[in-house]
């Protein structure tokens, strides 16, 4: 249906303190239309109308629970948590436990919020007690691919993109050493990418520059 201009504006006026399906109503009783509430709904999105209700309590309001400190039904005060409790699915730090993503996660901290933040998976944790904190865009991987075998020497640290070309190229094996070597080959070929990347930036700056020369010259 093509809205009039003193369509939308009503819609925008009675929205204002009608809920959509009221709108709705009173809408077709106007024009004498027969229009869906998800219909107005649709035209009010595609134009833009507001109904200016954000959720928020406005000024001067009473809220529906003032006065009101809490409701207790009948037998709640057993359920309720009391100053000093914990939840039953507090576990104490160094709990470890294997999640469905196949890692072995270990609970470092307690009390951080969310809760899941009190957690990290244990291959991390083994690297950072050993070489301090993983720098940011780098990855701890296991070089076997074995994600039960947590032993120092099977852990390898990899950026997004060596792990990008080893992963292009095939060069992660189930046996660690090959592994080590794929990772020696992807670095190299990560910097090669990186120079040729940096000559072609610096030709196109030299090539921006002599063209502005060379306007710059026609122009004298």
């Amino acid at each position: 249906m093509k809205y009039s201009d003193e369509q939308l504006v009503y819609i925008a006026e009675q929205v204002q303190n009608n809920t959509i399906k009221e709108v709705t109503k009173l809408f077709n009783e106007k024009y004498g239309t027969n229009l869906t509430y998800k219909a107005i709904g649709s035209t009010m999105k595609r134009k833009g109308i507001s109904t200016g209700r954000d959720g928020r309590f406005i000024k001067g309001s009473i809220p529906a629970n003032k006065g009101v400190k809490g409701l207790c039904y009948e037998g709640c005060k057993a359920t309720q948590f009391k100053p000093g409790q914990l939840p039953q699915t507090w576990v104490p730090v160094g709990t470890e436990v294997w999640r469905d993503d196949g890692y072995l996660w270990v609970k470092k901290w307690d009390g951080r919020k969310p809760a899941r933040k009190n957690w990290i998976q244990k291959h991390r944790l083994i690297w950072e007690e050993a070489h301090g904190e993983i720098p940011k865009g780098h990855h701890v991987m296991f070089a076997d691919q074995d994600r039960t075998n947590l032993t120092l020497d099977n852990l390898i640290l990899v950026t997004l993109a060596e792990k990008v070309v080893m992963s292009k190229n095939g060069l992660f094996y189930k046996n660690a050493e090959s592994t080590k070597v794929g990772l020696t080959i992807a670095k190299v070929i990560s910097k090669a990418s990186e120079r040729k990347r940096g000559g072609k930036h610096a030709d196109k700056t030299r090539s921006k520059n002599d063209t502005e020369s060379q306007g710059s010259t026609h122009s004298i």
